[in-house]
């Protein structure tokens, strides 16, 4: 009856000899499960120690004034080694009566240690090149690559029947540990990658920057690896041009600018997503002599050999505006967001298949979205002091939809909640039961469950009571909307002596509203 209660208040921890108490002569209740002899005597250890160590080295030449050339090497360790020491509890039954011991679980006699080690290693080498000719022609450039990798490596052994309480060393073992005596695992991977902008500007009036980068990961198959994504803009100084002429006095800066960029995502749910894993396990019921369990092997479900880098292309539209000596700044934008080769479930398979679909480069998203800031910045005396403050709005919004998935072609709602698209569906967007009203009568309430949904008249009429509960009799499903959009962020700053105060506004469409201030 006492089996499953530990440390009950009629029980003492100790006998009148100063002997610990675990068990009973006359009961199967365990005191306190042996815990207070595990807190009080100081024999079972847990030491967690870890160590991280990060070190950069460069070097700068710069053979022209015009021209450097640097190069650099990163190099961290970061290892965690973990030690573990259990051992018997000693107690008597009963005061002055035979030492015996608790041996096993808790009391077992054992010692683990746990060393996780992970190596990181980091190359970069470019070059940047800046001059300006006639005055008037500015070219600036930087080419490059780097090179990166990670190893991971975990080691554990499991050691019991150890020769000394006090010692923690492996060497004191005389028995293999009977469960978990050893252990493995390591994993690595590389990224390489080649890159290079160009930048030319004349006057400062009209600008020009393209760029691009040329990246390869180890977590795809050979033959996919590589991946080029180029990015280009250009802008137009307004403001600079001869006929701007007396506007200069009012406006600051006006800048159009247009852009186009690209960006690879290579992170999958594993560094070997090409491969079909191996998987070593034991039988759970099926031993040898006794002790030892059987071990078997399975391999891993099916995967995608034509996995490759997600690409996120960027359109982008936008003005710089600075008026009134750099007080009044407004900054617009508008874009449209193209994620290509979305790194996602694989096509619908039929069931006789017998595996999931593989993760692969099965789906798109189009974001359209804008972005507008105002902001004003100023100062003037107070009491002979400077007064600084600001004002700032920000308003925003954007809507994602996919535009490609080669899953769930009937566009099922069943695991939208487990990262599943289909072609139309809004990012964010929730769904609803269309209902007809509540219930108005027990009579028409209990017709209906009959009918429908078997469910109990009593809880549909206290939610109904509670008015929580709506019924929906013809089980249709309505696009109720999407989650919050357009908010709309509002904030302050002031600084006068050494005072200073930061304020954030945040406001949705909806009303609903937080401030922060400090």
């Amino acid at each position: 009856a006492y089996s499953a209660r530990h440390a009950l208040a009629n029980f003492p921890m100790k006998n009148p000899d100063g002997s610990w108490l675990y068990s009973t002569p006359y009961l199967d209740y365990k005191i306190a499960n042996g815990r207070h002899i595990l807190l009080n005597e100081g024999t079972h250890r847990n030491v967690d120690r870890s160590n991280d160590f990060s070190n950069t080295t460069r070097l700068v030449i710069t053979p022209f004034k015009t021209l450097s050339i640097t190069g650099d090497f990163t190099y961290r360790l970061y290892q965690e080694r973990n030690t573990s020491r259990s051992s018997p509890l000693s107690y008597r039954e009963y005061p002055d009566g035979p030492m015996l011991e608790y041996n096993n679980g808790a009391g077992l006699n054992r010692l683990d240690e746990e060393v996780k080690t992970r190596n990181y290693y980091s190359t970069n080498v470019f070059a940047n090149y800046d001059e300006t000719f006639g005055g008037a022609h500015h070219l600036s450039g930087t080419f490059g690559m780097n090179y990166e990798t990670w190893a991971s490596k975990n080691i554990s052994v499991g050691a019991e029947q150890l020769l000394s309480v006090d010692l923690d060393d492996l060497n004191l073992a005389t028995k293999v540990g009977s469960e978990n005596a050893y252990g493995g695992g390591q994993n690595e991977y590389a990224l390489a990658g080649f890159f290079a902008r160009i930048n030319y500007d004349y006057k400062g009036r009209y600008l020009f920057e393209v760029s691009g980068r040329y990246d390869g990961s180890s977590r795809f198959a050979p033959g996919n690896r590589w991946g080029l994504f180029p990015s280009a803009s250009a802008g137009w100084r307004i403001s600079e041009e001869p006929f701007f002429g007396n506007a200069k006095d009012l406006v600051d800066n006006l800048k159009l600018r247009a852009s186009f960029g690209s960006l690879g995502n290579q992170n999958v749910s594993s560094y070997y997503t090409y491969m079909r894993l191996i998987t070593n396990k034991d039988f759970s019921n099926y031993t040898f002599d006794g002790s030892i369990k059987g071990k078997y092997s399975s391999l891993g479900a099916p995967v995608a050999s034509d996995l490759t880098w997600e690409t996120a292309q960027q359109w982008d539209l936008g003005l710089d505006l600075t008026m009134l000596n750099n007080r009044l700044n407004f900054t617009g934008d508008v874009y449209i967001r193209d994620t290509q080769d979305m790194l996602t479930d694989g096509m619908a398979l039929p069931g006789v298949y017998g595996a999931d679909s593989p993760s692969m480069n099965s789906a798109e998203l189009r974001t359209k979205g804008y972005e507008l800031s105002v902001s004003w910045r100023d100062q003037f005396k107070l009491a002979g002091k400077p007064f600084e403050y600001s004002v700032g709005f920000n308003i925003s919004d954007y809507k994602s939809v996919i535009t490609k998935y080669d899953n769930n072609p009937n566009k099922s709602l069943t695991n939208l909640t487990k990262g599943d698209y289909y072609v139309g569906m809004e990012i964010g967007e929730i769904w609803g039961f269309v209902t007809d009203g509540f219930f108005k009568t027990d009579e028409e309430a209990k017709a209906f469950i009959a009918d429908e949904c078997g469910f109990d008249p009593e809880k549909i009429r206290i939610l109904h009571e509670v008015n929580t509960y709506e019924v929906n009799k013809h089980r249709r499903l309505r696009k109720a909307g999407t989650f919050d959009r357009a908010p709309v962020y509002e904030a302050t700053d002031w600084n006068y002596v050494r005072f200073d105060c930061a304020s954030f506004m945040y406001e949705l469409v909806n009303g609903e509203l937080r401030f922060y201030c400090c």
